[in-house]
């Protein structure tokens, strides 16, 4: 289990390899555990093999925050999607939202030890009471924005256009109402969000918000990034992305050429899944200094939330390159300047 962290919840992949600890140390010696990538999309498949050679199968969901009236979505979900059934993992789930779960019928497990998991073939039932309190839970008067939830916060105030209230813009930034309340409170205190009456938000600066946000959080420095070479250049990186299924999105300096003209294209990060399965299949060479590519593994999936796609490859959204530019390697704040002056004259080709 894990202990609370200077605020920093686990990732995806610390919960579920203790999760698979768990497991394995209480599944008959003969069952086997096996944990893979679903062949499209960001989902893990969760599989047990039994000692008679039967196979059952989750589809394993990352959520960063679940709460209880988000799981009905989840269960429409699983029913028009992977025809397995589903499991969500999350740093904290809490006792109303593993009630809904289990009345779904879909699996969980946190990263305090609560964990639910429910197979008809083979039969397996698990089932682990963790802590009830979510011990990443910041009450406090929100100091800055360098948690997971204030840049999602962050993001929805620059993509969709006020004014809403705290519960629209909770939902469409996939949080608790308390947890945005903060936030846009510590954001109108700074000048850069315009509270009006009844808990509304009336004006965003997404322009002072973004450089804001790049103050406490320097992406390239929390997520994991790796280095390749492509020897052909950019653009055949470009012909290998128009034709690759997996879940990505590029950002900084090629996504911003796609609006700015004269953006040279010496340096391409993007963001993926898995940085050595991405560069297997794209055919980089992975390298200490002198790449022309950076793969990053995000902590978290909002790098992918609300991307679009241009002449077959897949960019991240604009607030997201912005931000990301301006805390990139070499002419990233030039380049930010630019973007964010052709952001200011064509709002209403990106925000919502």
């Amino acid at each position: 289990m894990f202990h609370k962290v200077r605020n920093v919840f686990p990732s995806e992949t610390e919960i579920l390899h203790d999760l698979l600890d768990q497991l394995e140390a209480r599944l008959p010696r003969l069952w086997t555990l096996k944990l893979e990538r679903e062949e499209l999309g960001a989902r893990r498949v969760l599989s047990f093999l039994g000692p008679d050679g039967s196979r059952g199968a989750l589809s394993v969901q990352a959520k960063n925050l679940l709460i209880p009236k988000m799981v009905q979505t989840l269960a429409d979900e699983q029913v028009a999607g992977t025809p397995l059934p589903l499991m969500v993992v999350a740093p904290f789930l809490s006792p109303e939202t593993r009630t809904q779960l289990a009345s779904k019928g879909i699996s969980y497990a946190d990263a305090t030890g609560n964990i639910r998991i429910t197979l008809a073939s083979p039969a397996v039932y698990f089932e682990k009471q963790g802590e009830s309190r979510n011990p990443w839970r910041e009450d406090r008067p929100l100091g800055s924005l360098k948690g997971p939830a204030a840049g999602r916060v962050v993001r929805a105030l620059c993509d969709f256009r006020p004014p809403y209230g705290i519960r629209e813009l909770a939902q469409k930034a996939g949080l608790a109402p308390g947890t945005v309340s903060r936030t846009v409170e510590f954001l109108d205190g700074e000048g850069m969000v315009r509270e009006g009456t009844s808990h509304r938000v009336n004006s965003v600066d997404w322009a002072a918000l973004i450089p804001r946000w790049t103050q406490d959080f320097d992406f390239l420095k929390v997520d994991t990034v790796a280095q390749y070479l492509e020897p052909r250049g950019i653009p055949a990186l470009l012909e290998h992305l128009r034709g690759w299924s997996d879940d990505y999105a590029v950002t900084a300096s090629l996504s911003a050429a796609t609006k700015v003209q004269g953006i040279p294209a010496r340096l391409a990060i993007v963001y993926v899944i898995d940085h050595v399965a991405a560069a297997k299949e794209l055919g980089l060479t992975r390298v200490g200094s002198g790449g022309n590519v950076l793969l990053v593994e995000p902590r978290n999936e909002l790098p992918f939330e609300r991307r679009r796609t241009e002449e077959g490859v897949v960019y991240a959204a604009l607030s997201q390159t912005l931000a990301d530019l301006q805390t990139a390697p070499g002419r990233g704040m030039s380049e930010a300047e630019a973007l964010a002056d052709w952001m200011a004259r064509h709002e209403d080709e990106w925000r919502a």
